[in-house]
């Protein structure tokens, strides 16, 4: 069949118009982005906290609570799962100076087959901050299983200070994190920072209404890697993806259910238009195209 040749005329002048058409719009957002003013977060005020002196706070506070929990001269453990070796390295260090394999394999272990709740109580402080600045140094113990073995340990019975020392350094990890963002487009560690949180706490409504409630632009943009990152999960199956959400699926769909709200795309929306940067902007633009995409594919009906 010959193609004629006016059709292929007509073709590539229409291509040529439509990549003229990108290019210049394309253009015109750098543009765009260069006379926007830059929006900084404003320096905290003379007596204010960062969010790390915050979190460092609250990681004083949980050693100061959890102090009176002695190093038992030995630890018991499963003599299969457990090296005499590795029950002695316990013992070979200060508490603030643990870190690696051996430890990262204890907080694993930790009540299952090594130690008790109040062993755990001991190495708490310690465990809490390795995951709020050097989680690679649990090793194997990702922050799902470090901050799960709360629950397992039944936190929400013990005695007041010791559940507010808990819970004030969740709230100050989880802002900690919302304000930080990788320098890799679209990586976040909030995705497994919430996922930790959610293996310990039953009502994650406070977490979220803080996110949605944090116009900081790295709270926003930490918002839209976060849609990225599990767009996947929730069109195949309406979940998140983090596999440790199997174990805890009322807290999974209380997340899901609030991604999805209509006021999310409008934060979305409004980070976009007072966003510093052209990369950020792209992000956030992405997100707001595949929460549209989530919300069609589930055919979920919105207000108009």
């Amino acid at each position: 069949m010959q193609i004629p040749r006016t059709w292929f005329q007509f073709s590539l002048r229409g291509l040529l118009v439509l990549t003229f058409v990108a290019a210049l719009g394309a253009l015109r957002l750098e543009q765009y982005m260069k006379t926007q003013p830059r929006k900084e977060p404003p320096a905290p005020e003379r007596g204010d906290q960062t969010d790390a002196q915050i979190l460092r706070d609250a990681i004083r506070g949980a050693y100061s609570v959890f102090r009176p929990y002695k190093l038992h001269d030995r630890i018991e453990g499963c003599p299969c799962c457990v090296a005499d070796s590795a029950e002695r390295e316990l013992h070979e260090r200060p508490l603030s100076e643990l870190e690696g394999e051996t430890f990262g394999s204890y907080v694993w272990k930790a009540m299952t087959t090594w130690g008790d709740v109040k062993d755990f109580k001991h190495f708490l402080p310690r465990i809490l901050e390795l995951l709020a600045f050097e989680p690679d140094a649990l090793g194997l113990a990702a922050p799902e299983i470090a901050v799960g073995k709360l629950a397992y340990a039944k936190w929400s019975n013990w005695p007041d200070d010791e559940q507010t020392a808990v819970l004030r350094f969740l709230n100050a990890w989880w802002r900690n994190e919302l304000h930080e963002i990788s320098e890799h487009a679209y990586e976040s560690r909030v995705d497994s920072c919430l996922c930790a949180i959610g293996q310990a706490v039953d009502d994650l409504s406070p977490f979220l209404d803080a996110w949605r409630g944090d116009d900081d632009p790295s709270a926003c943009q930490n918002l839209a890697r976060f849609i990225v990152h599990n767009v996947e999960g929730l069109l195949k199956k309406r979940r998140l993806t983090n596999a440790f959400w199997k174990e805890r699926p009322l807290q999974m769909q209380s997340i899901v259910d609030w991604l999805l709200d209509p006021r999310i795309k409008e934060s979305l929306e409004a980070a976009f238009f007072q966003t510093a940067t052209a990369s950020s902007a792209e992000e956030l633009s992405s997100a707001v195209q595949q929460w549209e995409w989530i919300v069609n594919s589930l055919g979920i009906k919105r207000p108009f």
